[in-house]
């Protein structure tokens, strides 16, 4: 797409600014073909903004559109501003949207014709960086944690005002339309071990583990069985070490936690994308899978199992179970989420780099961290240069 393009920027700080402007994005949605995924749409990120932003933070929504018709969208984002302590002069931040459940991130959610790179030279330019600039009195933007794709990594880095450090691995699953995926010598390796698993649970408990899913759409679920279910999942994710690392840890409030995915899941179930599975042992839950899915790809948010079942491995077992029920459907691609790969090893065909990304913009403070950047990366050549040997004229 080779358009001039425009930015608007919007404070969202009121009820009534998301009134005025979700209707709007929800017809962008689902009616253009965009990158949306169901971890971000705008209906999603007001309930971000309702929980964790408001009357917290400034907000503000970044609409970009085509020079000729600026009330159109192309992409768009929504962005808290906080100032950041952590850094050398504290400035203030615009951060975009990243309430994703360590699942990777998109640059903006934009027209599919429109690529990431597109969006990334139009923001560098000077009269942009400085529109920005006035009317937030932000220094700095931040992106987490964004793919390569989004990554536009080719930038001029001398004096750029554009910086991305590597995040994280992110574990990733992807799979032909046939069964060859299964053959594999790690996923038949896993697949022997869960069948160990459940033969000692029938000798255990005269009963195989008990597999259920529940693809809670608002037209095909009644609201007491989503509530039901929910009530399910959250009863059984006080059993799990997560939970317990949550009860324990200074950064976690497990009642505003608890509360905030029951928000995102009564958005996810108007969408139709949530998809929750269960695995019982003797009549009891002992695992659950929390999930997101379209046509062709699922989001793995939430996994975990009452500890006291531990040694028969009943999260590998509920997630094996959701590989094949989901692949059997025509979905290929598996976001599998976080950083620690650990038990997802058998399971992954590779691992994606995430990166935090940065835009400096025209602020004296953005000029002095930009500055320094080129300083330092300029001695760090000459360094690298000093050090590198001589070649000899024979």
């Amino acid at each position: 797409m080779d358009k001039k393009l425009s930015l608007k920027i919007i404070p969202v700080n009121q009820e009534a600014d998301w009134d005025k402007y979700l209707p709007i994005l929800n017809i962008f949605e689902k009616n253009s073909d965009t990158t949306t995924t169901p971890l971000t749409t705008s209906q999603v990120q007001y309930t971000w903004w309702h929980s964790d932003i408001k009357s917290r933070f400034s907000a503000y929504l970044f609409i970009i559109a085509a020079a000729e018709n600026p009330s159109g969208i192309l992409a768009y984002n929504f962005f808290s501003m906080s100032q950041d302590k952590n850094r050398f002069l504290n400035p203030c931040t615009l951060k975009a949207f990243d309430d994703i459940f360590f699942m990777s991130n998109h640059f903006f959610n934009r027209h599919c014709n429109l690529s990431a790179e597109a969006v990334q030279v139009f923001l560098s330019t000077q009269h942009i960086l400085k529109q920005i600039y006035k009317k937030t009195g932000a220094s700095l933007i931040t992106w987490q944690p964004v793919p390569p794709v989004e990554n536009r990594e080719h930038i001029p880095r001398h004096f750029s005002p554009w910086k991305a450090k590597k995040k994280t691995d992110y574990p990733y699953i992807t799979m032909a339309q046939d069964t060859s995926y299964f053959d594999r010598a790690e996923v038949v390796h896993a697949v022997k071990d869960i069948r160990k698993q459940t033969k000692r649970v029938i000798n255990k408990f005269k009963t195989p583990p008990l597999f259920s899913s529940y693809h809670h759409n608002i037209d095909t679920i009644p609201e007491n069985s989503f509530e039901e279910n929910l009530a399910r999942l959250f009863a059984l994710r006080k059993k799990t070490w997560q939970y317990q690392w949550e009860k324990k840890s200074m950064l976690v409030n497990t009642e505003i936690l608890t509360a905030k995915i029951a928000s995102y899941s009564s958005v996810w179930r108007m969408q139709g994308s949530l998809h929750l599975y269960f695995l019982t042992i003797d009549g009891q839950d002992v695992a659950y899978l929390y999930t997101l899915q379209t046509e062709k790809s699922c989001w793995c948010l939430l996994i975990g199992y009452d500890l006291s079942y531990k040694t028969y491995s009943p999260g590998k077992q509920i997630f094996h179970k959701m590989l094949q029920e989901t692949h059997a459907k025509g979905i290929v691609n598996y976001h599998m989420g976080g950083s620690v790969v650990g038990w997802k090893s058998d399971w992954l065909t590779h691992n994606i780099p995430l990166h935090t990304v940065e835009l400096w913009l025209l602020s004296p403070k953005a000029l002095i961290h930009r500055v320094m950047k080129t300083i330092s990366h300029d001695s760090q050549t000459c360094s690298d240069q000093s050090q590198a040997p001589v070649s000899k004229t024979p």
